[in-house]
């Protein structure tokens, strides 16, 4: 019995090690928006069209978005303060 634990956990262990980790998928999703991947500029133009802008309107905005895409940075640290 002891064995099939010890086993189940080296396996449980070796696939964990082997996945993505949640740091990982958070890099490539901002890597997708610094980018400007193609999903990315599809969902900001429908997006800017709901906004039913001017023409100037439209330009400025879609630079003021891909400026901020290009700006998003993963936060690295996290502190919780519980008292």
């Amino acid at each position: 019995m002891k064995k099939i634990i010890i086993i189940l956990i080296t396996i449980i262990l070796c696939a964990c090690s082997l996945t993505d980790s949640p740091s990982l998928k958070v890099k490539e999703y901002l890597d997708n928006f610094n980018n400007l991947n193609e999903n990315v500029i599809e969902d900001m133009e429908s997006a800017i069209i709901k906004e039913n802008l001017s023409s100037s309107n439209t330009s400025i905005y879609r630079e003021v978005l891909t400026k901020q895409y290009k700006d998003l940075k993963e936060v690295k640290t996290c502190e919780v303060n519980s008292s």
